[in-house]
């Protein structure tokens, strides 16, 4: 079982709330499976629940209770980038996730800090490709660990300068459904139970973190149809 197949389980697995034994682990190896399997897990429990309204009134009442917003103007369609500055959303962001349980898609960087991160990239490859045509392997190798290193350091002191949304996660209905597809066990108590549908829907937005649209079928391998390693 390769690292791709190991995240992707651990994804199910935090995204579901359950713990998969590795034996299961082992014949889950199509998008069906993992959905049946989730299924299974859940038989006698009550009725499903509508997973993306209740995300939405719980992400209302936390960004009220930190004062992001009046409750009155967050609105499914409402404007994130207007309610929450870019100078604080980072450290809104964390109290949400760490101190309210809410699940959030990650902030990135802006679109030229991720370019200039290229550039630099690219401008150690070209010199490690110039120096290193004059010189033995041993320099080779290390240039181009210096390379990687430069990469690593700059992504990791650009950090700060991820304050913006995600595309298509600027308002408070899009943040209602990433909760609900990725993380449903956060929103259900422990007597409730996600529909087929819903499980299915999780499992096709986890896997295709890992995978392309294209590649996705309920009955597709894992490793052989999607390139899962």
């Amino acid at each position: 079982m390769g690292m791709d197949t190991v995240e992707l389980l651990i994804a199910f697995e935090d995204g579901f709330g359950i713990r998969i034994p590795d034996a299961v682990a082992e014949q889950l190896e199509t998008p069906a499976r993992v959905i049946d399997y989730v299924w299974s897990l859940q038989q006698g429990r009550e009725v499903s629940v509508c997973l993306e309204h209740r995300a939405f009134n719980r992400l209302r009442a936390a960004f009220v209770a930190e004062g992001a917003c009046a409750r009155r103007d967050f609105r499914r369609e409402s404007n994130l980038g207007e309610m929450v500055p870019r100078r604080g959303r980072r450290v809104l962001w964390k109290k949400l996730a760490a101190g309210r349980g809410v699940k959030l898609p990650e902030l990135v960087r802006p679109a030229r800090v991720v370019r200039g991160l290229a550039g630099i990239v690219v401008a150690v490859a070209g010199f490690v490709a110039v120096v290193g045509s004059g010189t033995g392997p041993a320099m080779v190798v290390m240039f181009g660990c210096c390379g990687i290193g430069c990469g690593v350091l700059a992504g990791w002191m650009s950090r700060p300068l991820a304050n913006r949304f995600p595309p298509g996660m600027d308002t408070p209905g899009a943040l209602a459904g990433y909760w609900a597809a990725h993380a449903p066990a956060g929103l259900t108590g422990p007597a409730e139970r996600l529909s087929r549908e819903q499980i299915a829907a999780t499992v096709k937005r986890l896997t295709l973190e890992f995978c392309d649209e294209h590649d996705y079928r309920e009955d597709a391998h894992f490793v052989h149809d999607m390139g899962l390693d």
